[in-house]
């Protein structure tokens, strides 16, 4: 499990890589989320990858299956973006103020 933890904080930075270059070189994105699908399917996959290699690494140190210095890294980086999206999701509802 530890190998996946890796793999998959791997594809993050891939993903967040791509996400910058295309917003760097590319239009401005717009207010819409979507409008730019490159930069939303990039963004979606590196996200969605550090969520999954923060639940698959927790999962793997806890049960004592890979306590490697660089899975304990890799999950620790993975739970990050996991952070600010519940914070996100805490300020849309109500519960902490919005920026």
């Amino acid at each position: 499990m530890g190998r996946w933890t890796v793999g998959l904080w791997a594809v993050h930075l891939v993903a967040m890589l791509i996400y910058f270059v295309l917003a760097l070189t590319g239009d401005m994105p717009s207010d819409r989320f979507f409008d730019r699908l490159d930069l939303a399917i990039s963004l979606l996959v590196g996200a969605g990858a550090a969520f999954v290699a923060g639940i698959v690494g927790a999962i793997s140190i806890f049960r004592a299956i890979d306590r490697s210095p660089v899975v304990v890294l890799a999950t620790a980086l993975s739970s990050l973006p996991s952070l600010f999206f519940l914070g996100e999701l805490l300020s849309v509802i109500g519960i902490l103020p919005s920026h």
